[in-house]
C-alpha cells in the first residue's frame, strides 16, 4: 500500500479524547485494517460499512470537543469566557445535528458490541 506505517491507538479509560483519537487512527486506517483482517490467520471479521459510518458520525460530532480540549489545555489560565463561548458554539452545533438526526444513529450504535 506504500503508506507509512501507522499503529493504531487504543483508548484509555481515563482519557475520553484517547477514544476520539482512536476512532480517529481506525476511520483513517480502515482499508489498511481490513487488508491485515483479510490476509491474517484470524476469527475476527473486517469491520462492516456501517460500522465505520457510526464511527465517521462520531468523530464529526466529537471533532469540536477534541478541538477545544485541546486548545483549552494548552493554557495555563482559561478565561471564563472563553469556556461560555465553546459552551455557546457546543449548544448550538448539537441541536444542529439533532435537527439533522446525528443522535439517533448515534444511539443505535452499542459500545458493547452486543
Amino acid at each position: 500500500m506504500n503508506r507509512p506505517v501507522l499503529k493504531l491507538i487504543q483508548e484509555v479509560d481515563t482519557r475520553w479524547n484517547s477514544t476520539y483519537l482512536m476512532l480517529q487512527r481506525l476511520f483513517k486506517e480502515r482499508q489498511s485494517v481490513g487488508a491485515a483482517l483479510k490476509t491474517l490467520k484470524t476469527d475476527a471479521r473486517p469491520l462492516s460499512s456501517e460500522v465505520y459510518d457510526t464511527a465517521d458520525a462520531c468523530l464529526q460530532l466529537l471533532g469540536p470537543f477534541f478541538q477545544a480540549t485541546v486548545e483549552l489545555s494548552e493554557e495555563k489560565r482559561v478565561s471564563g469566557s472563553k469556556v461560555l463561548t465553546f459552551g455557546k458554539l457546543w449548544t448550538e452545533m448539537l441541536l444542529k445535528r439533532g435537527r439533522q438526526g446525528m443522535p439517533q444513529r448515534m444511539l443505535q450504535w452499542r459500545c458493547s458490541g452486543t
